[in-house]
Formats: structure tokens, C-alpha cells, sequence
């Protein structure tokens, strides 16, 4: 009965941390997506052409014909429609945005041609919340009819951009409900849609020479048997190398420009699947968790019996491969996408609790040697010396890490009015908080010095995405900070900000001492930029202060720029950026201080003024602005700032 128990609970608690991690982890997460996609890349069962559907592409011949490539000549776009209706196209879905205005005579042509429309259409539309000015704006709401109008948005990853499901719509600025291009247009065509977005079903292709939907050049089209457009639903836009291509689950299998997909293509895929009405390829919740609860049950099963270590594994892979053969063959037959990461995980994760449970009195010893270490030593360090005890012998390598220092302001000053038990009471909280964000995201503590934490992400162990890590780590470090600071046990102290500096470089890191003593860290000149970087938060008046070079493309957008700075004692200046929020990072007012910092950048510093000056009165509290301000008004003329102290 004890072992009945035992076994249950192993599967509860191995099926809920696989869930969990695949809900909580990015990395796991992004582990079964990329699975997904694969099988959807290369086992997508192949389907005729669409006979119904039919792209009419802007292509590079296209704009060839053009003295100019952008925008798409309107006197051309407007002849077009008129083309596809008089020559019976069923519905047009133009994959255009039309935001600013070009020649009058060709804007009010290409204007007259889609209000005079006698077949049901759509038009690409974006609004402010897009980051539309309001010139762009109010010429785009001049120019389309709200019955044309369809959000041309595409529902992309956070993590990766990769766009797996359509976009339901949204209310507009303007307080109306538009929904995404292709269920505007499946609406207009009195198919059933669905509310909100949806996972997309990709339609497969006849054969790898000829693409799922015909592709027509724009260019061409005068020249075309009328029956290739006749009662077809024509989605227009453009397929060009460098514009309107997005990752999509086939840029698994494919390299070049075939790994991205070209979004007017993308809404034809949408609509398609709207017209089949074809569900989602993903499983139901219960499946996934009866799935995952089987694969643990299956974990503890493989467990159980007494054979030795080599031919448990052999088991344990051969039972691990036949989840995943089964995986693969359900959605290359039957179109049902099964998760995989998540079953293998509860597999694994039951497999070693059973293992353990076996074994209880060793795994009890090693585990105390284990977490007694590892109250001194990085984890990742500790399994890197259990593995290989020859590194325990000094030394180091050359590697690229991200490097973090973290700092509390005003935390001398508070400390002398808080009574010693008190204090290590909020500091060892504190610092908890901040060591299950590092090393939940990979990172490695390498020591507290006061109330500061340095810590590195990249090693022991190689992490490619270590930057990308980090930097999600200091916003996570970030919130919690800002949040523990208001309890009132912190508040009542006047618990100060906790500031945040991050850089990425080429550091020696390994360990460093004597015979008798030594420690695992970086050193090098990154690791004092890193420090100095954390400083320049007080300068600045920032939180989170990070080095250009840290930043990923996924976090690009989630900053703004600070400064060009020259530290005292160096000569080259290291470009330094506040990371943002994600919920702030795309506000307005953001991207006009972008916008001011590159006109100073470029040396047009009465510009600048002007704008920051409309930012200070915005927000007299942004240090930043008004640190910019001063500058311009002592007579620089660039955002090369050179520091005076370290």
C-alpha cells in the first residue's frame, strides 16, 4: 500500500512540474514549440492546391516597372483592383497599409477604386496603439472606409517572433472593433469565424515544387487567362526578400528567404483554414494532461524493476523514442499535434523521483553533501565537480559571459538606522528573492558583497543565450525588487531601489586562489564595464542600466538608448541603454525619446530640445530627459558623455 502511495504521488508531482515548466520556464516552452513546428515543417500531409484561393504578389519585376519602390505605386494598385473585379474575382484581401500619401492624383485614383468596390473587401489597417503617428493616423482613416478596414496584424512569439496563430482583432482608438484581415474577410464572405485568436492550421502543399496557394505577379495579372482569377478569393500583397517576412513554423526546415514567409501569405493560410473550418492542430488541456500523467505513470513503471543501470536507461530511452514515434506519426496521418517536451519531461522527472525513492539512504547522503556544497559553491559548479573532480585544480578559459552587479541606493544610510537583527532579517529575504531569479534563469551567484549581488550567466556551463537570459533576469529582478521594497516591513526603513547593470564580453573566468582556498569567477576588464555600467544608474536615474552589446533583438525594442559614455580611465565610449519593462517599452512617450536621442545623436541638438523639452513637461520625474537637457544647454552637441569619476 506504502509503495501504491508512493507511486501515485510521483506521478502527481512529476505531471505537475512538467506542467509547470512548460507553462513557467521560456526555455521549455520554446523547446516544445520548436518541436511543434518542426513536425508541422517537414510531416505537414501534402494537400491539393487551393482551388479557391489565389495571391496576386508585388514582387521585385513588379516594382521594377516603378521609379520609386515605396510606397507601391497607388495609380498601379488601383488599376489592379479594377482588373480583379472586372474579371470576377469573389473577394479581395489587399495586404497593403496606406498611411501616408504620395502623388494626389494616384492616391485618390487607387481611393476611387476601392470605395467603388462592388465585391466584398478588405484593406490592411493599423492604429496608433501600432505606433502611428497622428499625421499617419488621420491620413490613413481619410483614405479607408471604416467598412474596409481589417487589422493587419500577425500574433508573433515573445520569445522567438514566430507566428503560430491568427490575430483576433481589437477595439481601435477610435472605439470600434476591427478584427484581423483574414477573419474580417471570411465574416464578409458569411463564413462562421472565430472570436479571438486561434493556433493556425497550415495547409499543406501538393509537392515542394508548387506552393500551397497559386502565386500570381501583380505585373501580370492583365496578361492572365480571366479564369486563373474568376470566383477566387485574391489575397494582394507583397513578396519581396527584405520586406513582410516572418518567421513561421516551416523556418525550422528551410534557410535563406524560404525560412520566412511573406505575410500576405500568411492570412492566406488563415482564411483558408476559416473557409475548411479546420480546428486547431493542438491537443485539448485534458488530453495534455491525461498524456503527461500516463508518460509519468509509464516513468514509474521503467523504474521499478531491479536491473541494472545500463539496461534501466536502454528502458528509459527505448519507451522515451516510442512517445515520440507516436507523436510524429498521429500528426503526419491524422493532423492532431501531441505535445512532446512535456510527456518526455514527466517521463524523466517520475523515472528519477522513482530512482530516487528506491534508493532512499544514498540519495539522502548525496543530497546532503550536495546542498551543504552548494550553500557556498554555484550549483553549477558543484555538478560540474561531482562529474569531473579535475576541476578542482585552478585555472580558467576565455569565455564570453554576462556579467550582472546588482545594488540597493541608500543602503549605507539605511542600515545605520536599522537594528542589526532586523536588517539580516530584510537582507536575507532580499537576496533569496534576487538568487531564485539568477539561478532560475541559468545564472551562476558568484558572490554577495554587502547588499550587492555579482553574478554571471554563461558559466560553468555554456549557454548561448546567455545575454538574452540575463537580461530577462534583470527585469524579473526588477519587478521583484520594486515590489519588495513597498512591504511594509522594507517601506518602513525606506528601502531603496535596487539597481541593475548588465554587459556582455570575453572574460577569464574559472577558479582563482590558493591550494587551500579558491573561488569560481570572471575576471577581466568586462567585469569592472559591468560594475561601472550598474553605476551609471545613479547618473542616469535609472534601474536598470545594460551595455549595447547585451542587448538581444528580442530586447531591442524593450529599451531606450542613454548615452554614448567614456568612463574615467578609458578612451572608447561604451553605448548604454535603460532596459524597460515590455508593458512600457512601447508607450508613446518612449518613442519620442527615441526619437529626440537620435536627432541628438546626429548632432541636431535644437531639434532635440524642442522635444525634450515636451518630454520634461510631460515627465518632470525622468532624470534622463532633463540630464540630456542640460547638456544641450551647456553646449553639447552629441550624446558622448564622458564621466569624470569611476
Amino acid at each position: 500500500m506504502r509503495g501504491i502511495l508512493a507511486a501515485a504521488s510521483i506521478v502527481i508531482v512529476a505531471s505537475g512540474i512538467s506542467l509547470w515548466m512548460v507553462e513557467r520556464l521560456p526555455f521549455v516552452r520554446m523547446g516544445e514549440r520548436w518541436i511543434a513546428d518542426y513536425r508541422v515543417a517537414t510531416l505537414l500531409a501534402p494537400e491539393p492546391q487551393h482551388p479557391d484561393i489565389v495571391i496576386v504578389a508585388v514582387t521585385e519585376d513588379t516594382l521594377s516597372l516603378f521609379p520609386y519602390r515605396s510606397p507601391i505605386d497607388r495609380r498601379f494598385l488601383a488599376g489592379l483592383v479594377k482588373t480583379l473585379e472586372a474579371r470576377g474575382a469573389r473577394a479581395l484581401a489587399l495586404d497593403v497599409l496606406f498611411d501616408q500619401p504620395t502623388e494626389p492624383e494616384k492616391d485618390d485614383a487607387l481611393r476611387q477604386a476601392l470605395g467603388g468596390l462592388s465585391i466584398p473587401a478588405v484593406v490592411s489597417y493599423v492604429d496608433q496603439q501600432d505606433g502611428e503617428t497622428d499625421r499617419q493616423q488621420a491620413f490613413l482613416d481619410g483614405f479607408l472606409p471604416p467598412g474596409l478596414r481589417a487589422m493587419a496584424n500577425l500574433s508573433k512569439d515573445p520569445y522567438d517572433g514566430t507566428v503560430r496563430s491568427a490575430y483576433g482583432g481589437r477595439v481601435s482608438t477610435g472605439g470600434e472593433f476591427i478584427p484581423g484581415l483574414s477573419i474580417a474577410l471570411a465574416k464578409k464572405l458569411g463564413v462562421a469565424g472565430r472570436e479571438g485568436g486561434f493556433d493556425i492550421a497550415w495547409r499543406g502543399a501538393p509537392n515542394p515544387e508548387t506552393p500551397p496557394f497559386a502565386n500570381l505577379p501583380a505585373n501580370t495579372v492583365s496578361l492572365l487567362p480571366v479564369d486563373w482569377v474568376r470566383n477566387k478569393v485574391v489575397f494582394i500583397g507583397s513578396d519581396l526578400s527584405l520586406t513582410d517576412r516572418h518567421r513561421t513554423p516551416f523556418s525550422t526546415a528551410q534557410k535563406g528567404v524560404l525560412s520566412t514567409m511573406p505575410g500576405v501569405e500568411i492570412h492566406a493560410h488563415i482564411f483558408a483554414q476559416l473557409m475548411a473550418g479546420k480546428l486547431p492542430p493542438g491537443s485539448s488541456g485534458p488530453v495534455n494532461l491525461v498524456l503527461t500523467a500516463g508518460a509519468a505513470l509509464l516513468g514509474v513503471l521503467t523504474a521499478m524493476p531491479d536491473w541494472r543501470l545500463g539496461l534501466k536507461l536502454a528502458a528509459a530511452l527505448l519507451n522515451a523514442a516510442t512517445l515520440w514515434v507516436i507523436g510524429f506519426v498521429l500528426f503526419h496521418n491524422a493532423g492532431i499535434m501531441l505535445p512532446l517536451v512535456t510527456p518526455t519531461t514527466a517521463f524523466a522527472t517520475a523515472l528519477t523521483l522513482a530512482e530516487s525513492y528506491g534508493n532512499r539512504q544514498q540519495r539522502r547522503e548525496r543530497r546532503f553533501i550536495h546542498d551543504a556544497f552548494t550553500r557556498y559553491v554555484a550549483p553549477g559548479v558543484v555538478d560540474q565537480l561531482i562529474k569531473d573532480p579535475g576541476k578542482l585544480s585552478l585555472g580558467g578559459e576565455r569565455r564570453e559571459l554576462t556579467m550582472m552587479f546588482t545594488d540597493i541606493s541608500g543602503f549605507t544610510r539605511m542600515s545605520e538606522r536599522i537594528e542589526a537583527g532586523a536588517l539580516g532579517v530584510l537582507l536575507n529575504s532580499y537576496l533569496g528573492g534576487i538568487c531564485d531569479i539568477v539561478l532560475a534563469a541559468n545564472g551562476t551567484i558568484v558572490e554577495f558583497i554587502g547588499d550587492a549581488v555579482f553574478a554571471v550567466f554563461g558559466a560553468p556551463v555554456h549557454d548561448p543565450d546567455h545575454a538574452e537570459r540575463a537580461l530577462a533576469a534583470a527585469l524579473a529582478i526588477d519587478a521583484y525588487a520594486e515590489r519588495f521594497r513597498v512591504r511594509p516591513e522594507a517601506a518602513h526603513w525606506g528601502w531603496g531601489e535596487t539597481r541593475i547593470g548588465v554587459h556582455k564580453g570575453i572574460a577569464l573566468v574559472g577558479n582563482f586562489g590558493g591550494e587551500r582556498r579558491f573561488k569560481y569567477v570572471p575576471v577581466g576588464d568586462s567585469v569592472n564595464t559591468a560594475a561601472r555600467i550598474e553605476g551609471l544608474n545613479k547618473f542616469f536615474g535609472t534601474r536598470i542600466c545594460v551595455s549595447a552589446a547585451t542587448l538581444t533583438e528580442h530586447r531591442k525594442a524593450s529599451a531606450r538608448p542613454l548615452g554614448r559614455v567614456i568612463v574615467k580611465g578609458r578612451d572608447e565610449a561604451t553605448e548604454v541603454f535603460e532596459l524597460l519593462q515590455e508593458d512600457l517599452a512601447p508607450s508613446k512617450y518612449f518613442s519620442r525619446y527615441r526619437r529626440a536621442y537620435d536627432l541628438l545623436d546626429r548632432g541636431e541638438a535644437a531639434t532635440a530640445a524642442t522635444m525634450f523639452d515636451s518630454l520634461a513637461a510631460e515627465n518632470s520625474d525622468d532624470h534622463c530627459v532633463g540630464l540630456h537637457l542640460a547638456r544641450i544647454r551647456a553646449g553639447h552637441r552629441d550624446t558622448v558623455i564622458v564621466m569624470d569619476e569611476k
